[in-house]
């Protein structure tokens, strides 16, 4: 007896599609290069997250559905992680998870088992810079508290880099700091947890640097030293609460609201693979302050180091349009 739900015409053979190549343009890289910029755009419509400079490294095995994953591990699931769901495959806990404790027992934890040292203390002034795109080592050590690196120490033909000072490195109770004073501002640190940001600074997401600012900012920015008339002067409050995210290249502002934004390719730049597609970042405000927490695939989120920033052992900077990886040894 023939199949009365077989239909004919519809037997279908497997398509090999080949997986496409691209390069993705690195933020402060020098411009010019439309072929770059052509074959970003060919691969935009891929919805893997690429890794930092890396653009031929392979793709991971495909998990299930695209559309919800775990933003850590990238497991499938049917349903946001949270407290009460978290990832059945590594705990996370999404965004609200975060503030919880990292113990996942409901016992009280023994005061010998609690770890009171949670920053290794550094017996000398030495550490290790390692360039990701070229593997190349620089070994820095010294008997003074504070140092400058520049382009001579990082890459001597590279103009991204200052030729005089481009980053401070400072000493101080067992703890380095890196502090930005390069005449273009290029100098990034990995965001690792939690990390408090100002208006003013730049982040840098993916492949794209956004001003994250605020209207007391963009207020003083346009400011002119002659007083104003009354009638100029916006007596609304609040406008001085409209904080948010402008892209450097397009200006295109991104509003963001005063509890949590969550950061991703669609509200970003759609289409952008170095930008994760379902979580890339959470801008946080919390007691007042903004947080900025990372939970991209790529580690791609940095922010600028306008100030001193505590370095942590194996933590990724941006130094021009060079990617390092701080170590210490």
């Amino acid at each position: 007896m023939k199949n009365p739900f077989k239909r004919k015409g519809f037997a279908t053979k497997p398509v090999k599609v080949p997986t496409p190549k691209s390069n993705i343009n690195f933020p402060f890289s020098q411009p010019g290069n439309q072929s770059d910029n052509n074959n970003f755009q060919k691969s935009s419509e891929d919805k893997k997250t690429r890794i930092g400079r890396q653009p031929d490294m392979p793709f991971g095995a495909k998990k299930g559905n695209d559309n919800l994953s775990c933003p850590k591990c990238q497991y499938p699931l049917r349903i946001e992680p949270s407290g009460s769901s978290p990832c059945p495959n590594c705990g996370f806990m999404g965004a609200a998870g975060l503030h919880d404790t990292l113990s996942d027992s409901k016992k009280t934890e023994a005061i010998n088992n609690l770890n009171f040292q949670n920053e290794q203390e550094l017996s000398s002034f030495r550490f290790k810079m390692i360039s990701e795109s070229s593997g190349s080592e620089l070994k820095i050590e010294s008997e003074e508290n504070e140092m400058v690196l520049n382009r001579d120490h990082l890459d001597p033909n590279n103009n991204s880099i200052s030729s005089k000072e481009h980053v401070l490195v400072r000493f101080r109770d067992g703890k380095i700091f890196f502090q930005d004073v390069s005449t273009n501002g290029s100098t990034f640190i990995q965001v690792i947890n939690k990390m408090l940001i100002n208006p003013g600074i730049r982040i840098v997401l993916g492949n794209k640097v956004f001003l994250f600012s605020s209207g007391q900012t963009m207020q003083a920015a346009d400011s002119s030293k002659a007083t104003r008339q009354i009638n100029d002067v916006n007596l609304d409050k609040n406008t001085n609460n409209d904080f948010v995210l402008i892209e450097e290249t397009s200006r295109r502002k991104i509003p963001l609201i005063q509890g949590v934004n969550l950061l991703n390719r669609n509200n970003l730049d759609p289409g952008n693979a170095s930008i994760s597609g379902n979580k890339h970042a959470i801008l946080d405000f919390i007691d007042g302050k903004w947080y900025l927490s990372d939970l991209s695939s790529n580690a791609a989120t940095f922010i600028q180091c306008k100030t001193e920033q505590k370095m942590a052992d194996k933590t990724r900077v941006i130094i021009g349009n060079i990617i390092f990886r701080f170590e210490c040894y």
